[in-house]
């Protein structure tokens, strides 16, 4: 009998030693070495009867190995169980199935039973996995609850806990569906792994009587998984138990398909399609692909119905003859995604060029109710896998695949996506630091980035740019108002409000047509950059080993030179030889191309500034990158700059009259296709009247209810309030501060001030103006 199994599978190599459960899984690093994560010690399928004797499973005939649906398969069908000084287990059986796929996910499919119908007692049984992060400085970690109920309002849950330190320990009275890892090494390679359990089960079949621990040992985690926290007892009826649980684990993606994109995204949901004269002007801002969010669509949760046919296939046939391609809304939830995994695509897109733009992407939209086999519910982590690998062959190897999840992200099948749609739901985490940044756009699950900056101010501004930088994500630049007077509303012509991008956008536009780059950045490789926390490089090598881009950028705040040096010796890229060009480009200019050295010491670059280092077998073409920036020329946007003149003074210059008034509103919601839920959840709020200190802090004034006492949703007004009696004499600086269950939320308020003698101005929500979707500032003026 063979009891020892190795399969190495993708970047893994998974090792079966007497256990059906594995001895040890390893991930290729960098270098080409092994490190180990899963180890034995503690990784363990057992259980224990109600004299207390604890059995194990082991392997007792060789396993059975094959391939299907483009995995690896390891079936052990003769497993039986032993305590640990060898007593056998009478009548316990079980087999164990591993699906291995190359991108780094394993599922197992395993079935016990206890053969024996008499009156018998167990006290637990439990699925057991350790690891060993030890060798790394810091990991941050995430457990995501089953939800309870699913409606729209998932996708706004801030329930998961997040970015939780190392050594917290969680006993949690469920079974957990998922739990998420990022290891961090500083000036190093990062590691990403998770686990998830799809069945919330108990041996019993009684709900509730289960449990999860996870555990911290050596600075590493423990899962454990225990399907029954009571005893259990059944007479003249058998034991069994199935379910299905496994893992993602991968180090940072070393390879790229595609490069960055200048990408925008239009959501408008009163102007539902661009005009033609904002796909002129996005053509001339270098569009490369231009999304079009919900609003393309009459049933926003649903099918491919347009809400106008013939516009939309009128713009998607103008883009392309622009040379941009066309992403489409759908939601992973809904059930042409499910069902025909969106063949409506076929109707109006082009494979392998366009593509589908994500919505509530996370596997516990496939949760399912409670069932006889599963008493607390099911989550359906291979049904989503499987979905989105189908999605993706719908749109075409070479067509595009975007995902959002909110808060329940998790690596699984990200691999089948152009980019992850980092940056809601975390409020301005990204640019608090590298490790927040790397933790929350999820640079290490296995997928390039994209940046949602469309809800936060902070996210397209200079503060940003260095960390998409550093990470190849490019951005979702918005265009259109989704909501009146907040954060999603965006102007319609480009130019305006994605200025900070500019600079990226025409460096990465170097590299525009190449495909299956590798890529090396400061997390995913050790010794090619040298470290400073201060410093950012991402390196792209062409596919031909020809070309070469490297991005430089400062995370800091002020002008500093940043390394440029690269351990060539150590990549497959030939740098003798090869011409050297220094590109600086700025928000106004793409300034001068200059020929360097093509070993570069260091570059000087402004606060939160770029610079880009092509190196080149030949004479590269830059005529497209010298083209002039586009500039702001239609009505439409040249409204849009006066209102933020205006809305600026009022804010800055308000009157100084001998009453002020304060009256608040939230715009009617147009008639659109959302949930009720969400509708709901989405302005269930509490608000208040801040008023900010020198540093930045505030003090709650009053709160924000309508004349009735209740807060406000779409359509109503809040009560009046003098604010000469709830201030001093004086100049205030003044806030509308929303928050969402206790945490900052939208603002969607619009801010009447008034004399009572006929004298009014509105202030309503700008991005260009404020640096925080959960406040509306403006000074006022009391005698």
């Amino acid at each position: 009998m063979n009891n020892y199994y190795q399969i190495v599978s993708g970047e893994q190599r998974i090792t079966f030693e007497n256990s059906p459960m594995p001895s040890m899984v390893e991930v290729r690093r960098f270098d080409g070495s092994y490190l180990p994560v899963i180890v034995n010690r503690g990784t363990a399928f057992s259980i224990a009867d109600g004299a207390g004797n604890v059995y194990y499973a082991r392997v007792a005939g060789d396993a059975v190995i094959s391939q299907e649906n483009g995995a690896d398969i390891i079936r052990f069908d003769q497993v039986e169980f032993f305590t640990a000084d060898g007593k056998k287990g009478e009548d316990l059986l079980a087999v164990f199935q591993y699906e291995i796929f190359a991108d780094g996910t394993v599922f197992t499919d395993c079935f016990f039973l206890s053969n024996r119908a008499d009156k018998r007692v167990f006290k637990y049984l439990k699925v057991s996995f350790n690891t060993d992060i030890s060798s790394f400085d810091d990991a941050r970690y995430a457990v995501l609850h089953r939800p309870a109920k699913l409606d729209g309002a998932i996708i706004q849950d801030l329930s998961p806990k997040r970015f939780v330190e190392r050594n917290i320990t969680q006993e949690l009275p469920e079974i957990l569906p998922l739990a998420t890892f990022n290891c961090f090494q500083n000036g190093g390679e990062e590691l990403y792994f998770e686990f998830f359990m799809e069945g919330g089960t108990t041996l019993s079949g009684k709900p509730g009587e289960n449990w999860t621990s996870l555990l911290w040992q050596n600075n590493s985690p423990a899962i454990i998984w225990n399907f029954q926290n009571v005893p259990a007892e059944k007479d003249h009826l058998v034991f069994q138990f199935r379910n299905r649980w496994g893992w993602s684990l991968k180090t940072p993606p070393r390879q790229r398909h595609m490069p960055p994109f200048t990408m925008y995204h239009y959501l408008d949901n009163t102007v539902r399609y661009p005009s033609d004269d904002v796909l002129d002007a996005l053509h001339d801002s270098g569009c490369d692909v231009l999304i079009i969010h919900e609003n393309w669509r009459l049933d926003i949760q649903n099918g491919g119905i347009p809400f106008d046919e013939k516009r939309l296939r009128q713009v998607i046939a103008k883009a392309h003859a622009l040379g941009m391609r066309v992403a489409l809304y759908m939601r992973g939830a809904e059930q042409s995604a499910k069902e025909s995994f969106c063949s409506w695509f076929d109707r109006y897109l082009q494979k392998d060029y366009d593509g589908l733009y994500m919505d509530y992407g996370g596997a516990l939209t496939h949760s399912e109710a409670p069932s006889e086999d599963f008493v607390d519910g099911k989550t359906g982590f291979r049904t989503q896998y499987m979905k989105l690998k189908s999605l993706r062959e719908r749109v075409g190897e070479n067509g595009l695949f975007f995902s959002h999840t909110g808060a329940h992200y998790a690596a699984l099948g990200m691999n089948f996506m152009n980019g992850y749609v980092s940056g809601e739901g975390e409020r301005g985490m990204l640019i608090r630091g590298r490790k927040e940044y790397g933790y929350f756009s999820m640079a290490a699950g296995g997928s390039c980035g994209t940046l949602w900056s469309a809800a936060f101010p902070e996210y397209a501004t200079r503060e940003i740019v260095p960390f998409i930088a550093s990470a190849g994500q490019y951005p979702h630049s918005a265009l259109g108002e989704q909501f009146i007077s907040c954060s999603l509303v965006h102007p319609k012509e480009p130019g305006i409000n994605d200025r900070a991008f500019r600079p990226l956008w025409k460096l990465w536009k170097l590299f525009v047509n190449e495909r299956d780059m590798l890529v090396v950045n400061d997390f995913n490789s050790t010794g090619i950059f040298k470290y400073d926390i201060q410093d950012g490089h991402y390196l792209m090598i062409s596919q031909d080993r020809q070309r070469a881009l490297l991005i430089l950028a400062n995370f800091s705040g002020e002008p500093r030179r940043v390394d440029a040096s690269c351990n060539w010796s150590r990549l497959p890229f030939d740098i003798n030889g090869k011409n050297a060009y220094l590109l600086t480009p700025d928000e106004n200019t793409p300034g001068q191309i200059r020929r360097v050295a093509e070993n570069l010491p260091d570059v000087a670059l402004d606060g939160y500034g770029c610079a880009g280092i092509l190196f080149d077998a030949g004479e590269p073409d830059f005529k497209e990158y010298l083209r002039p920036y586009h500039q702001v020329s239609s009505p439409e946007g040249r409204a849009w700059l006066e209102e933020i003149a205006r809305q600026k003074e009022l804010r800055e210059d308000p009157p100084c009259w001998e009453q002020v008034f304060l009256k608040l509103k939230i715009a009617d919601m147009p008639a659109f296709s959302y949930e009720d839920s969400m509708t709901v959840d989405l302005f269930l709020n509490e608000s208040y009247l801040v008023e900010f200190n020198g540093d930045g802090s505030f003090e709650k004034i009053a709160p924000i209810v309508t004349d009735g006492g209740h807060t406000l949703t779409t359509g109503e007004f809040s009560a009046v309030m003098d604010l000469k009696k709830l201030l001093p004499s004086g100049r205030h600086h003044l806030g509308i501060y929303a928050t969402h269950l206790g945490e900052p939320f939208y603002s969607f308020f619009s801010a009447e001030l008034f004399n009572g003698n006929g004298d009014s101005y509105e202030i309503v929500f700008r991005n260009d103006l404020e640096d925080d979707r959960a406040f509306l500032h403006f000074d006022v003026i009391i005698p």
